[in-house]
């Protein structure tokens, strides 16, 4: 789980970062605001500068987080720094999301349609897996619980921290 967790965390620093220097829009030419962002003034384009950043600064937390608490000895501090890394690159992931979306979106601003349908498409998706991830979860670990401890596909579904956390709190 470590190895992914640092492979997909870096793989997402690594977009996020050049998409930030290769902006939607490119840059202005010109005296006296050389080097200026061409769309800096829409608020799409101030979207996509906000979600990237985010998911430029949960991804490298998250391998951040792998790479110190792997190099520990203590195998509960790897265990229960984990689940942080987990949530960070899942932040990551929807903020990278977002900042595909809002970065099509301001460069199609001109025909507002096709924007909007961007927008749908590919938000649509990720916002139906992550509304009904609980319900699968649910019904998953139902399922589970029927079965011989051996056979639990649960316990190797790293998502399910947050139900974890959540029984252990109420």
């Amino acid at each position: 789980m470590a190895r992914t967790i640092s492979v997909m965390a870096t793989l997402i620093a690594t977009f996020t970062f050049t998409a930030a220097f290769t902006i939607p829009g490119g840059f202005k030419n010109e005296n006296p605001d050389e080097g200026m962002a061409t769309l800096i003034s829409k608020p799409a384009f101030q979207a996509f500068v906000i979600t990237d950043t985010i998911a430029m600064t949960s991804s490298m937390t998250a391998a951040v987080i792998v790479f110190w608490s792997s190099s520990r000895r203590n195998s509960d501090s790897f265990i229960d720094t984990l689940p942080f890394a987990i949530a960070l690159t899942w932040i990551a992931l929807v903020a990278m999301a977002l900042a595909f979306v809002t970065g099509l979106f301001v460069v199609l601003s001109n025909k507002l349609w096709l924007g909007i349908v961007v927008c749908v498409i590919g938000c649509a998706a990720p916002a139906i897996v992550y509304i009904f991830a609980p319900l699968f979860l649910l019904v998953f670990d139902r399922l589970s619980s029927t079965r011989a401890p051996q056979h639990n596909i649960v316990e190797d579904n790293p998502f399910l921290f947050v139900f974890r956390l959540a029984k252990m709190i109420s």
